[in-house]
């Protein structure tokens, strides 16, 4: 499996997974990043609080998870080195 194929499939089962939670939102992975993208605010937020928090933990030894929002619109979630 390439790079490539297993971003996309992240990106396709978190998507699956927040709006199975009732949430609006289509989150795309990258390399370093996550982006939730989304018509409503709330929801953007609520789904990239939520990958934020899953990540902390798990990249403690590596650096620091940032959550950001960058309009009305994108979360972003990312990976501090």
């Amino acid at each position: 499996m390439t790079i490539a194929t297993k971003i996309v499939e992240v990106s396709e089962k978190l998507t699956k997974l927040h709006q199975a939670a009732g949430l609006d939102v289509e989150v795309m992975a990258g390399l370093d990043h996550v982006a939730v993208f989304s018509a409503s605010k709330a929801d953007a937020q609520a789904s990239a609080k939520s990958i934020a928090e899953s990540l902390t933990g798990k990249v403690e030894k590596l650096g620091s998870v940032v959550l950001s929002f960058d309009d009305e619109w994108m979360a972003r979630i990312a990976v501090e080195w």
